[in-house]
């Protein structure tokens, strides 16, 4: 199942939108996004979902982390 979800890199940044498998995992996007330049290259251990506040670990799947379409990753470094 697609989901369409948001990503937002901590302090102050705007949000991506992005379009993913529930079984492909946060990292396997990230990864695509560094790549692409549309991310910055930093090491991310956890991101947090601002609807739940829950802290999930990058090597999670969307849907072992919970994550549904519409929600909100912040991502700290």
């Amino acid at each position: 199942m697609m989901l369409t979800i948001s990503l937002r890199q901590l302090p102050d940044s705007e949000n991506i939108t992005v379009m993913v498998d529930e079984e492909q995992t946060i990292f396997g996007t990230l990864q695509i996004l560094i790549q692409a330049g549309i991310i910055e290259d930093r090491t991310y251990h956890t991101v947090q979902s601002h609807r739940s506040k829950a802290r999930i670990a990058v090597t999670s799947t969307y849907k072992k982390g919970s994550i549904y379409n519409g929600d909100i990753l912040l991502l700290k470094a």
